[in-house]
């Protein structure tokens, strides 16, 4: 099972690429941020637009708050920029027509946190722990990529393995 993990956010978004839970490459999409929003929209929008259309995915997971889960201390240019990168997320699977042969997931954050270190407020520090002491190799890799992967390897193990199961 191809699976792209995004840690979604507008100023850094990390992903990851795995095929189960083996991690096939990481990196981060950054948008500029002395640009306008609907500039960097725009350039979070082509970044996504083009890792979907390069690889054959069956789940896109998405790390992305829900309305109720969004703390009343969060600035309204935070919230815009939150659910504006989660909209441009939407749209731009939805221009790759990958609807029938793909899944796209929101998951809340605390997810991963939750399911590899039983917190869902874990430092990130400790995730990364959790994820090196089951063999996964997190030397060189910024916050969002770490996150990205958490995110894959957690979903893959709770409920991505049942789904190839039963594919």
């Amino acid at each position: 099972m191809k699976i792209l993990a995004l840690d979604l956010a507008l100023a850094r978004t990390g992903w990851a690429l795995l095929d189960g839970d083996r991690v096939r490459e990481t990196n981060i999409i950054t948008t500029d941020s002395s640009r306008l929003l609907r500039f960097r929209y725009l350039e979070l929008y082509e970044a996504l637009f083009t890792l979907f259309e390069s690889n054959d995915l069956d789940i896109v997971l998405v790390e992305a708050p829900g309305w109720m889960r969004v703390s009343p201390r969060t600035s309204n240019q935070t919230l815009e920029a939150m659910l504006g990168a989660w909209t441009v997320c939407q749209v731009a699977f939805a221009q790759q027509q990958m609807w029938d042969d793909c899944e796209l997931i929101r998951l809340d954050p605390g997810y991963a946190k939750r399911l590899l270190t039983g917190d869902q407020h874990a430092a990130k520090a400790v995730v990364q722990a959790a994820l090196e002491a089951q063999g996964y190799a997190m030397d060189g890799l910024n916050n969002d990529q770490a996150d990205a992967i958490s995110i894959g390897v957690a979903w893959w193990r709770n409920e991505g393995r049942v789904r190839e199961e039963e594919r």
